[in-house]
């Protein structure tokens, strides 16, 4: 006669056996890679306009003037496009030698060059305009999200290959994948550029981008 508290035990035992089955499986952690070198489309560019003057106002002001030189250009630019303005920032420093504040005002702009034969010309132009410096440069490839889809599934193949190589060298059999984690390799960059005659150079154009794609995924083994 099966009773209600024989029945408990029995699926108590049950859970437990199945609990200590899973948490004895057998797994093996590797991490996969993959690599493609793209050629780009465009250039994303962050740029920055600075000023330092005796009132926030008059350092606000300038730099708000330059930068209007610097979006209209962009709006009437045929290789260049979606400009907007990011930061806009104002500070105080202290002046230790005329004892005295001076105000440091900022603003960043982003903006897209399309045509990346006359990125040097157009770079050129708008540091014209008032541009102090770049912040940042991505190059831009098209379907990127298709790209990095394509760069993890081989990534994981090579993880899965590499797995399949350890289990033979292990004398098991590989199971199937339990975890995955992926992380997207950066693009080129470059960052905090200084605007001098050494800037507008092939090395801000390179002939490919690299994206690397990288996950670590669990095998269970058999």
């Amino acid at each position: 006669m099966i009773t209600r508290l024989n029945l408990k035990v029995s699926l108590l035992a049950l859970i437990l056996a199945t609990s200590t089955a899973f948490a004895q499986q057998a797994t093996i952690e590797v991490m996969g890679t993959s690599t493609k070198e793209i050629k780009p489309q465009k250039i994303s560019v962050e740029a920055y306009i600075q000023n330092r003057e005796g009132s926030s106002k008059k350092a606000e002001d300038k730099t708000s003037d330059m930068m209007e030189k610097v979006l209209a250009y962009i709006e009437m630019s045929s290789g260049a496009g979606n400009a907007r303005v990011t930061s806009v920032k104002v500070k105080p420093r202290w002046n230790s030698i005329n004892e005295e504040y001076e105000y440091i005002s900022m603003q960043y702009v982003s903006f897209e060059i399309d045509s990346l034969l006359a990125y040097e010309d157009i770079l050129e132009d708008i540091m014209g305009k008032g541009i102090s410096g770049i912040a940042d440069i991505k190059y831009m490839i098209k379907n990127q999200e298709e790209e990095e889809n394509k760069l993890m599934g081989d990534a994981y193949r090579n993880a899965q290959k590499k797995a399949q190589s350890l289990a033979v060298q292990m004398e098991m059999k590989l199971g199937k994948a339990v975890m995955v984690k992926e992380m997207m390799g950066d693009r080129h960059n470059k960052d905090y550029i200084s605007i001098d005659s050494n800037l507008l150079s092939d090395m801000l154009l390179p002939s490919k981008v690299v994206m690397t794609s990288t996950v670590t995924v669990t095998f269970a083994l058999n």
